[in-house]
């Protein structure tokens, strides 16, 4: 866990030693004042000197205002620093996230794993600043103030250590229950919220099928379950902390009578008394501090755990070799199984340039699992393998192949809260470039008349208020504008109106020769252009 971390404090190196200067000028300071007030006491008691009086209160005023200051600044920086470190480790996470394997990546609850790394990151990240150097400093207040404690009175210096051993052995007797049952409650909270942001997320779905009871029960039940584990972990959690307040009261206790009657007595000045107890209650806290350290690193601990879950997870592997050009794509014996079922079972085809493919079938007959085999996103295949002009997609490069030489355009594709301008300011950028290209003119008309189609409104706060066809549209035209070797569309049709479907089916037929164009579609009339069906209902492939 500290060689995790350090990795991210040298990053801002700079900023860690802003900090840790800034808490040692406090650390020091708060040393100091103790010892300082007492003799103050002692002088305004035992003393009838004004100049000193004067001169204590110059330095008591100084101090104050720096100490001030200096916590000012602290504060600052550790919200700076906190802030940069979170969002290190947080977007690291997902970077790592985004390379393992699709079907992993889905498996997780998107909501449920954006709050995993956020809460957890930040509690790492909370956890070291607030103790790289407390942790150390907390050591030498208790030792230093141990040694003036027992300069002044060996009998309260002896009662006090005898509570210590005490603390110690609380936190040794509570520290794994804590941990087990912090990691519980982390989880069944995370999962809670997922299930509280479902209800907003599945509104549409839910009033369709008035399923408001279904989706309150599945609520109900993961806040049951999360209530259940957070009462647990918060009456070990309030035990511990009731435990130290207990162990701090009879102690405080034992030191006021015994420093009240030498008081007194006369063996002990009112200064020294209260240097006893500013010190006591430093040694207290110091304590208390490795106590809750201890708490609190169990807490660290089970995020670590759940970090270290996600960054363990092998990222997919990617090959070296990089091709210019993609002149077919071969699937060879390809078997698949999903959740215990075969999606295919030996399935052979051949996609060249040239042509425009259709595959169609019902829901669930795996079309757009067929296209995530092709594209190399579903590689956990069953046997067989994909072929890019003959070579294995395992030893391909297949990042920069899609990115250079795919296009691809989702079903329902929708730009979610970005900048629409500055999107359209990019496909108009591209559309420049596509214009001094070898391309026909009738492409280059068709292309514009959809862009006509699509009403260029300003964005409103950076919403999408573009509709469902106008969204599609655009897809289609960013992936028509990148000119590349293989271009696959789920559903391209589903939300464009009639002109729209016939200048697409025309753009599509004028490009198929220096193209690999898949298509997913149930559209009759895009069936029209296409020289191969896949029927994946039938398993049968109709030539046209």
């Amino acid at each position: 866990m500290i060689k995790y971390i350090k990795t991210y404090f040298l990053k801002y190196k700079k900023h860690i030693i802003s900090l840790s200067i800034l808490i040692t000028i406090s650390g020091i300071i708060s040393l100091f004042m103790p010892t300082f007030v007492g003799k103050f006491i002692d002088l305004l008691v035992y003393q009838n000197d004004m100049y000193l009086v004067k001169v204590n209160i110059c330095i008591f005023v100084i101090l104050s205002l720096v100490n001030i200051i200096n916590s000012y600044l602290t504060s600052i920086t550790i919200a700076k620093v906190q802030t940069k470190l979170s969002f290190s480790i947080n977007f690291d996470i997902i970077e790592h996230l985004k390379r393992i394997s699709y079907l992993k990546v889905i498996s997780y609850d998107p909501v449920y794993l954006n709050r995993r790394i956020n809460t957890d990151s930040n509690i790492l990240i909370t956890f070291f600043l607030n103790n790289y150097l407390n942790i150390f400093f907390n050591f030498a207040s208790l030792m230093i103030s141990i040694c003036i404690l027992y300069n002044i009175d060996k009998i309260i210096t002896g009662i006090l250590l005898f509570f210590i051993p005490i603390y110690i052995l609380s936190y040794i007797l509570l520290k794994n229950q804590f941990y087990k049952l912090n990691l519980k409650c982390k989880n069944s909270q995370d999962l809670f919220f997922s299930k509280l942001t479902e209800q907003i997320t599945n509104i549409k779905a839910i009033k369709i099928d008035a399923s408001f009871e279904f989706y309150k029960k599945n609520a109900k039940d993961s806040f049951d379950k999360m209530f259940k584990d957070l009462i647990s972990f918060s009456k070990i959690s309030y035990f511990t902390s009731g435990l130290d307040r207990l162990l701090s009261t009879i102690a405080s206790a034992s030191i006021f009578l015994v420093g009240g009657i030498k008081v007194i007595k006369g063996d002990c000045s009112i200064g020294e008394f209260t240097i006893i107890i500013t010190y006591f209650n430093i040694i207290i806290g110091a304590i208390s501090y490795y106590l809750n350290i201890g708490k609190s690193f169990q807490d660290c601990k089970s995020s670590f755990v759940r970090i270290q879950e996600l960054l363990n997870i092998p990222e997919e592997k990617n090959g070296h070799k990089l091709i210019d050009s993609v002149e077919k794509i071969d699937l060879q014996r390809i078997s698949f199984q999903y959740d215990g079922h075969f999606i295919f079972t030996d399935f052979v085809y051949t996609f060249k340039k040239g042509y425009i493919y259709c595959i169609k079938g019902h829901n669930g007959t795996g079309k757009s699992t067929l296209l995530n085999i092709i594209i190399g996103l579903i590689k956990e295949l069953d046997s067989g393998n994909v072929y890019y002009n003959d070579i294995e997609i395992s030893q391909l490069e297949i990042y920069k192949v899609r990115r250079k030489l795919f296009s691809i355009v989702p079903q329902d594709y929708m730009l979610n809260d970005v900048e629409l301008e500055e999107f359209l300011k990019y496909i108009n950028k591209q559309q420049v470039h596509f214009n001094n290209t070898a391309n026909s003119v009738g492409d280059k008309n068709n292309i514009n008349k959809l862009l006509e189609k699509i009403r260029m409104i300003p964005a409103k706060d950076g919403k999408n208020i573009y509709s469902g066809g106008e969204n599609q549209k655009l897809c289609i035209v960013k992936a028509l504008l990148k000119n590349s070797d293989v271009l696959i569309m789920d559903e391209p049709t589903s939300s464009l109106d009639i002109a729209s479907t016939n200048i697409l089916k025309e753009i599509l037929f004028n490009q198929k020769k220096e193209k690999i164009i898949i298509l997913i579609s149930h559209d009759k009339y895009l069936e029209e252009i296409c020289d191969q069906i896949i029927d994946l209902d039938s398993m049968k492939v109709n030539a046209e």
